[in-house]
């Protein structure tokens, strides 16, 4: 008997098969029932499920919404402004959480920028009606009404 060897690749695996001259036929035949045969076919199916599945859920997860990994809008965050820009923002940062704001005053001012005043307890009203008004350009009458105006309604809600 003379047999030769030869490498046959099948379904992208490279696999040695014998040939033998006795069959006659002059081909090289696998045997598709061994169980090295059977294993790499499996393999190749269970894999190829595997991806049907990862390409389903790839594109479920690009329907369902954004990604876990998306940096959180910058309203969330907390950003730090320098003293020098603290003042010209539009609301100024609470400094003390622990004072009870008493009042919040919200001030137009002609070119349509909104500014705020909270007064809180134990502050002094004049002296913060004083800041914001020069702050914010009112003249010593306007801001002498809204000191007037201010501890007027802290009165009412008082009692």
């Amino acid at each position: 008997m003379v047999e030769t060897r030869q490498w046959v690749r099948s379904a992208g695996h490279t696999v040695q098969s014998k040939m033998s001259s006795e069959r006659g036929d002059g081909r090289a035949k696998l045997n598709m029932e061994h169980g090295f045969m059977q294993s790499i076919i499996k393999n190749q199916v269970d894999r190829d499920e595997y991806d049907k599945e990862q390409k389903l859920l790839k594109v479920q997860n690009k329907i369902s919404g954004p990604s876990r990994r998306e940096r959180p809008r910058r309203a969330d965050q907390q950003v730090y402004v320098p003293p020098h820009l603290r003042g010209k923002a539009t609301s100024e940062p609470e400094t003390s959480l622990s004072a009870e704001i008493k009042i919040r005053l919200e001030f137009v001012k002609q070119d349509g920028e909104v500014r705020e005043l909270n007064i809180r307890e134990g502050e002094d009203l004049e002296k913060a009606v004083s800041s914001f008004g020069r702050a914010n350009g009112l003249d010593a009458r306007l801001r002498d009404a809204l000191y007037h105006r201010l501890s007027s309604a802290m009165k009412e809600r008082a009692v």
